[in-house]
């Protein structure tokens, strides 16, 4: 008899796709989708919705039976808040935690957090959370303080959704990319600067308005499929620079489509360092910049990285699953 897994994350987004498919091989998924407003936010930012058959889908909290399920996987803070608060029966019912970690950008910011989290696990007694998947490498040092049960975890990249041959690209005149907002968090300030000190060009694909000047040129928001199987590929290297970022989702996308990264330590898939060491240039101030070693390098590898984590997940489920 199949077994049956819950599923509680507040956008069901095409980064998360990979990942359900390729549970749904093992389990019946439910999922309890709990914050609507992030469908809008995210299809403005070029996002696509993991398309999923809608009755599969819960969006009241109340119907969703949480004691019906052999486990429950929790994706953020909020998600295994709501897991705790549903939880009544006498059974515990055995959590899985995806979590990354939480936003700081100094030690003050990080100890008040580590104390916020270390309470509300020691106070979520309704549910048996039996692992944390941390999110990079800051979410692992992050949880790791706090929680016992701790493994390395990341986002997942569809292998169908990338176009990985770069063989047949012209790189676009020895141009550098960055794909997201234009937030404090992504610290922009940092990457202008860079771009000015080593006289760079570089095109920025986002939702906010830039202005041009004449290293910088403000290509506007874009389907994010259209710009990993068309765009991407195409350029030197992309740049994220982060005063913090959890993962960093166009990092993997950008190592499948062949393309270097250039990102600060405080980039959760710096993680990625390990296993793609030529590919993966940190930088966190001005004038640290290393030249691009390759970018001749095996863009498909994160695939196989990608299932050794998935398959971790797997494990561990089915050794503790009720």
């Amino acid at each position: 008899m199949r077994r049956s897994l819950g599923i509680i994350l507040n956008f069901p987004s095409m980064h998360l796709k990979y990942l359900f498919d390729e549970l749904s091989k093992d389990f019946d998924i439910k999922f309890l989708v709990y914050d609507n407003n992030a469908f809008a936010e995210r299809n403005r930012q070029g996002w696509s919705v993991y398309d999923v058959n809608p009755d599969d889908f819960i969006t009241d909290a109340d119907e969703f039976e949480i004691d019906n399920y052999h486990a429950v996987l929790c994706l953020g803070l909020k998600a295994l808040r709501i897991a705790n608060r549903l939880a009544k029966g006498e059974r515990r019912i055995s959590i899985f935690y995806i979590a990354e970690p939480p936003i700081f950008y100094n030690n003050v910011q990080f100890f008040i957090k580590l104390i916020y989290y270390w309470f509300f696990l020691k106070v979520t007694k309704n549910v048996d959370l039996k692992r944390i998947f941390a999110i990079g490498t800051i979410g692992v040092c992050f949880y790791k303080k706090i929680f016992k049960n701790v493994t390395p975890f990341m986002y997942f990249v569809d292998p169908k959704k990338i176009y990985n041959d770069r063989k047949d690209r012209n790189l676009i005149n020895e141009r550098y990319l960055y794909v997201g907002s234009l937030s404090f968090r992504k610290n922009i300030d940092l990457l202008v600067k860079t771009v000015g000190y080593h006289d760079l060009r570089l095109d920025i694909y986002s939702v906010d308005k830039f202005t041009t000047n004449e290293r910088i040129r403000y290509c506007g928001n874009i389907d994010n499929g259209f710009l990993i199987n068309y765009l991407m590929a195409s350029y030197k290297s992309l740049f994220l620079l982060s005063r913090f970022d959890g993962w960093g989702m166009v990092c993997s996308e950008s190592l499948c489509s062949g393309v270097p990264i250039i990102i600060s330590r405080m980039v959760g898939a710096r993680m990625l360092k390990v296993f793609y060491p030529q590919a993966v240039t940190f930088i966190d101030s001005l004038g640290e910049l290393k030249p691009i070693t390759t970018n001749d390098f095996d863009c498909k590898k994160l695939y196989s990285i990608q299932n050794k984590f998935l398959n971790k997940l797997r494990f561990y489920i089915d050794e503790n699953i009720d």
